[in-house]
Parts: structure tokens; C-alpha cells; sequence
């Protein structure tokens, strides 16, 4: 049963609409209309007396006593908004990153957003045909994954913005930072054949300055290398050095580009994997991968006259007959101390990007690092890579 809720001002509280009929073109706004027009007819046509599955009788059950002309008034609002020179052109899906919320609370939040609101749960509609333009809120309190996703429906794309701060305004008490995900996609050997495992894996890596001193501005680099044409990002060193660290980072902000803040890719560090072409068909040939990660390529970076027979499949993925649609991108990682080994196919000028070298920091390097992320002057008399920097930092005992 739907609670009572105090309110001050009136909401319309429904049923879900009966399914209808959809084409593949059909608009957000003229879909809406169809569902509310089919459900507004069906109760035309419904009796009181009807059997106990009938909509009048579902809705004494919800507590309200609703009829068809709540729904033929959604109906004419929408339609006012969308014909009489007020055509809805701009539709865009968003999502709102929240705390938990009671229905209680994310109905109060909806009624601080001018408009008229609208209850088909699990769906919220709040219409204002005084600005223009239309909300659909998705939304419920069991499923919900502590997100509300959001329709926006105006007559001027202009007017995202201004809807935007009124939604965040409204729900500020609840709201939490946006969360950044990859859908990693695990490539392993197992008795010769190749297996992958799917999961997601929030990206929450923050890294600084002073973690990379030979590199004059990290951030900039890695903002190049996302919309440079060239695929391959080559990253050489010593474990320990900040390699994955700064992948996971760079995923991070090619993340923070898509609209859903989720990115998808491939990852592997076996030897069976990358020796299989079956793993670089998967990059090329889906519209699902963003990227391509393999670890510890010591081996396999190796030129074709010395018997790497798999560059040939890493070459053509990169930059060959095949085209890497999409720019996606081969970030390549490796202990190997320098490059006199690698072939220099891989390394040529619009496939490569960037080669890479991290190192230890030295004594200065790791004291500056040490305290700005401590706020305590100390002395570090020796090299360290960053990861005993940051195990300094989470055990000061060790120092």
C-alpha cells in the first residue's frame, strides 16, 4: 500500500499503465503518450463491478480513488507541452547519484522541482507546462542501486542546465559523489583454452604530481594520450613504480568521458592469452571494448626475428590491415628496463603513443611525496619506489 504522505501541493498517484505497441523510432515523449492514451482508454472501458484483478479494484487496494480522468489530465498536459508551439525536441537520460532514500524522501525531494508531479510507479513524472518541459524519474525503493535514473524532456537544450540544478538543488541532502566504473573483462588460460570472467570494478585511483616528477605534467599527458589518434601506450619499469596505478587512473578519466561513467575493456597478463588471436579478434571485432590492458609483456614485446610470433596479432590490433576502430586503446606494461629489445614496429610514430619510463624516486623526490600526502616533515635517506612510499605512509613504524 502506497503510504499517506503530508504534502503541499497535489500528486497523482496511478497504476503502471498497460503495455503498448512500440515502433523503433518512436520519440520518449510520444511513447509516454501512447501509454498514458492506452491506459486511459482501458479505464474507460473498465466497470466498478469488474472481477477483483480489475484495475478499479487494484486501485482501491493502493488507497486512491483513481478514474480516467487522471489519466486523460496527464495526458492533455504532456500534449499541450508538446504541440501547441511548444514541440519537445531535446530528450537526454541522466543519472543521479544518491544516498538511499525512503519513498517518503524521494517524494518530498520531487515536490521541491516546479512542476506538477505525477506517481505511475515505478515511474515519476512531474510536468511543468509553464517552463516547457517534462521529468521522468525511474525509480524504486527496493531495487534501487543508490541511483535515480532521469528523462529530461524540454523545448530548449539550453534548459538542461537550469532542470539539472533544480533536480540536484532539491535532492542535495542525499546526493553522493558519482561513482566511476569498468566493466573488466579477465582473459585467462585454462588447459590450453581461453577463458574470461566479467566484472565491475570502481575506479577510484587518484594520483599526483609528485608520484611522477620526470613527467612534467601527468595530467596533461594522460589527456593527450586519450585523444591522441595513436593507440599504444608503452609503460616501463621496475615493480612497484606506479605502472598500474596510473592505468587504473587513465581508465578512470577515459570513464569520466562516457555518459554513464562506465567503461568497458580487456585484460590479461598470461602468456597462452596474448599468444591467441582469439583475444585481439575480441577488441577488434566488438563495439563493447573501450580498451585493451596487458601486464608483465616482458617477453612478447620481443621482435618477430627472434621468434614472437604474437607481435604479429598486437600490430595488427594496434594499427594494421584492420583498422582499431573506435581509437581504442593497447596500454602495454613491462619490467624490461629499456626499449633496445622491443620491436620497433610497435614503436612507430601513429601507433605509439608514448613510451613510458617510471622509476624510483629518489631520497628528495620520496620526502616531497611523503609529506604532502601526510602533512609531516620528515627526511627519506634512501630511493623508494611508490609502493613502499605508500606503505611508509599506512606503517610510520617502518620509517
Amino acid at each position: 500500500m502506497i503510504p499517506r504522505l503530508p504534502i503541499d501541493k497535489p500528486i497523482h498517484i496511478f497504476p503502471q499503465p498497460e503495455p503498448v505497441e512500440e515502433s523503433e523510432n518512436i520519440s520518449e515523449i510520444q511513447n509516454l503518450l501512447n501509454r498514458l492514451k492506452s491506459t486511459y482508454d482501458t479505464l474507460q472501458c473498465a466497470k466498478p463491478t469488474l472481477e477483483e484483478n480489475s484495475l478499479f479494484t487494484y486501485n482501491r487496494r493502493l488507497g486512491d480513488n483513481v478514474d480516467e480522468l487522471f489519466y486523460k489530465d496527464i495526458w492533455i498536459k504532456i500534449n499541450k507541452i508538446k504541440n501547441e508551439n511548444m514541440n519537445i525536441k531535446y530528450v537526454k537520460q541522466w543519472k543521479l547519484f544518491t544516498k538511499k532514500l525512503t519513498e517518503q524522501q524521494f517524494i518530498t525531494c520531487l515536490q521541491k522541482i516546479p512542476g506538477e508531479l505525477f506517481i505511475l510507479q515505478p515511474e515519476y513524472f512531474l510536468i511543468s507546462t509553464i517552463e516547457k518541459y517534462f521529468l521522468l524519474f525511474s525509480w524504486n525503493e527496493e531495487i534501487s542501486r543508490h541511483h535515480i535514473d532521469i528523462t529530461i524532456g524540454s523545448t530548449e537544450i539550453e534548459k538542461h542546465s537550469n532542470i539539472k540544478n533544480s533536480i540536484t538543488k532539491a535532492f542535495s541532502k542525499f546526493i553522493e559523489p558519482e561513482k566511476i566504473f569498468t566493466n573488466l573483462s579477465w582473459y585467462f588460460n585454462v588447459k590450453g583454452d581461453m577463458h574470461v570472467s566479467e566484472f565491475m570494478e570502481e575506479l577510484d585511483d587518484i594520483i599526483h604530481q609528485e608520484a611522477y616528477p620526470y613527467i612534467e605534467n601527468i595530467e596533461k599527458f594522460i589527456d593527450l594520450y586519450i585523444n591522441s589518434k595513436e593507440s599504444i601506450l608503452l609503460l616501463l619499469g621496475p615493480p612497484g613504480t606506479g605502472k598500474t596505478r596510473l592505468i587504473r587512473y587513465i581508465l578512470k578519466k577515459m570513464a569520466i568521458l562516457k555518459s554513464n561513467r562506465t567503461i568497458s575493456g580487456m585484460f590479461t597478463s598470461e602468456k597462452e592469452v596474448v599468444e591467441n588471436s582469439r583475444f585481439y579478434i575480441s577488441l577488434l571485432s566488438s563495439d563493447y571494448h573501450s580498451y585493451m590492458i596487458i601486464e608483465d609483456m616482458d617477453y612478447h614485446l620481443q621482435r618477430r626475428t627472434d621468434g614472437n610470433f604474437s607481435m604479429y596479432n598486437l600490430l595488427t590490433a594496434s594499427d594494421g590491415l584492420i583498422k582499431n576502430l573506435g581509437d581504442k586503446k593497447i596500454i602495454l606494461s613491462s619490467n624490461l628496463p629499456n626499449v633496445k629489445n622491443i620491436d620497433e614496429a610497435l614503436l612507430r610514430k601513429g601507433r605509439c603513443f608514448s613510451i613510458l619510463k617510471t622509476r624510483l624516486l629518489s631520497p628528495d623526490e620520496s620526502s616531497i611525496l611523503y609529506n604532502k600526502l601526510t602533512n609531516n616533515e620528515i627526511k627519506i635517506e634512501k630511493p623508494m619506489s611508490l609502493s613502499e612510499v605508500y606503505a611508509l605512509i599506512e606503517e610510520p613504524c617502518l620509517l
